[in-house]
């Protein structure tokens, strides 16, 4: 009986060892197969995070742009295409550049996947050497090209040179004139020739005559040689504004590779009339400098109109126009002869009022300035001009 006991014990034993054994086998099973103890719907959606592009750029066409030979002082652009290619947004931010580089048509620097944006690079050829590379960069959420480096380049060439590139002439008398002359050389055509011109400032553009003479340039000792000469002359006649001379020729030639040509010109015009101050006033260009005026104070200052010449006594003054009239307030006084007779002096007040409202006249060119223009009667200058650089707070 015991042992019959014994070995149904036995069995029963046997049995559950056998249930348990394969119960933990089946659960295992699939566990065998997930990564980390992880369910099947946990792996697949690690795995589709990890096929994600994220933010992912690319140049259309490259980053370099190779505009093959040029006008040495050109202007010219070229737009680069870029495109998100991943699938989340794609913002783009400005670097270091050495050109003028603009990113166009962006809002705030951001693509979405599957568009795409511009940046446009502008260049001024005015290397003196005969190659030309400039850059910048583009900073992105792209691990892959935190930085794109965009490469504008290309060779540099004379079609056509103008020299001097600027004319300076000083002490131009307003009752003679002057004439000055400039030369344009052509390389690597068979002939030059001028076929438009104009003056950039209409009002005294009149006083300005401009003449070319074609000339053989084989005699000159130039490297490199040119193959065209041109010889111009410019005529400045009588009756200029006195004061600072301010005037752009532009011109075009029959080159088309040559871009339209810039001539400055600059200088003062001086004559029996002149005006002398303190140490704000630059004699030279007839510019006053008052600087930063106080609004609550104001200030004054007087310069002196000096008349020489046989017209000394006769000539007569009158204000013709201020800029800006409410702020800026100009009065002539009474002439008094100086130095036995020989010189007749006109006094020229200029103030800034008290309590005068704000105003930004400082700038960096002379069109940015305030503004004095006076009639006179003298036959050879019939205005005077004065600028006045100021600012009121």
């Amino acid at each position: 009986m015991r042992i019959w006991l014994y070995a149904v014990g036995t069995l029963v034993v046997g049995m559950a060892a056998g249930i348990g054994t394969a119960w933990y086998e089946v659960e295992l099973t699939p566990r065998q197969f997930e990564p980390n103890n992880m369910t099947v719907a946990a792996f697949e959606a690690r795995q589709h995070e990890a096929e994600k592009l994220g933010a992912k750029v690319e140049a259309v066409d490259g980053t370099t742009f190779d505009f093959g030979t040029a006008q040495r002082n050109s202007k010219d652009k070229h737009i680069f295409l870029i495109r998100n290619i991943g699938d989340e947004p794609l913002t783009l931010t400005k670097g270091s550049s050495s050109c003028k580089c603009t990113l166009s048509e962006l809002k705030q620097g951001t693509i979405s996947p599957g568009e795409s944006s511009e940046v446009a690079l502008e260049w001024h050829l005015t290397t003196e050497g005969e190659q030309f590379r400039q850059t910048a960069e583009i900073y992105t959420n792209d691990p892959r090209q935190p930085t794109l480096l965009f490469v504008v380049q290309g060779s540099v060439i004379d079609w056509v040179r103008l020299e001097p590139r600027e004319l300076v002439l000083s002490d131009v008398s307003g009752s003679e004139g002057t004439q000055v002359g400039f030369s344009l050389y052509g390389f690597q055509v068979d002939r030059l020739a001028v076929v438009e011109h104009r003056f950039e400032h209409p009002e005294t553009a009149g006083y300005f005559d401009l003449t070319f003479v074609e000339q053989d340039p084989s005699n000159l000792e130039m490297t490199p040689a040119p193959s065209a000469l041109l010889r111009g002359t410019l005529t400045v006649k009588p009756g200029l504004p006195l004061g600072p001379l301010n005037q752009t020729i532009h011109l075009k030639t029959d080159i088309e590779q040559a871009p339209e040509l810039e001539l400055p010109i600059s200088g003062s015009v001086v004559g029996d009339i002149s005006v002398v101050g303190t140490g704000l006033f630059r004699q030279q260009t007839n510019l006053l400098t008052l600087g930063q005026v106080d609004g609550e104070k104001g200030i004054e200052t007087t310069l002196r109109i000096l008349v020489k010449g046989p017209y000394r006594q006769d000539v007569r003054f009158k204000i013709k126009e201020v800029d800006p009239p409410d702020v800026l307030i100009v009065q002539l006084g009474e002439s008094v002869p100086i130095n036995n007779g020989a010189v007749y002096m006109h006094p020229l007040t200029i103030s800034v009022p008290k309590g005068s409202r704000p105003v930004a006249r400082m700038g960096f060119d002379r069109e940015d300035y305030g503004r004095i223009v006076i009639e006179t009667t003298h036959p050879d200058t019939s205005l005077l001009r004065i600028g006045v650089r100021f600012a009121v707070k």
